[in-house]
């Protein structure tokens, strides 16, 4: 490749990268968004997608593999994105502003839903961590109003 064309492709890609966060799901209150968890050969958690943007109101529910009884926690350092619906919420879950964790539910695939909420005017970037089998992935969601 010759040197002139490194300088516009290189913007490019940055700009693409940018665009990794694009809405998932629908997007709209009332229509499903699934974030699925599944384990590298590791053990270590994955989360697809790993960057998920939706707006608020929506339900979003973090699934384990089907058939596959591995327990999972999701951990909001910066507080609560909204209700949990399904999962047990565990340490700090009354607080808007300390770390939150929530466990899985029982059962096949494993579950944790939460109706995101974004009161303010701008784009909340909640940055979590995913913990399973004593391995932690740090995925991020972003909700809009």
């Amino acid at each position: 490749m010759r040197p002139i064309s490194l300088l516009f492709a290189v913007p490019a890609c940055l700009s693409l990268a940018a665009c990794a966060t694009r809405l998932c799901g629908t997007g709209e209150p009332g229509q499903p968004v699934h974030i699925n968890v599944t384990y590298a050969a590791d053990h270590t958690p994955r989360v697809e997608p790993e960057t998920c943007r939706v707006r608020s109101g929506v339900e979003v529910t973090w699934r384990g593999p089907l058939a596959d009884s591995t327990a999972f926690a999701l951990e909001f350092p910066q507080g609560s994105p909204g209700t949990v619906t399904e999962g047990t919420p565990g340490r700090g879950y009354r607080s808007a502003r300390s770390p939150v964790t929530v466990e899985a539910g029982e059962g096949s695939p494993r579950k944790v839903t939460i109706r995101v909420e974004n009161k303010g005017n701008e784009s909340i970037d909640h940055k979590y961590n995913v913990t399973a089998n004593g391995h932690v992935l740090d995925p991020h969601i972003i909700i809009d109003r």
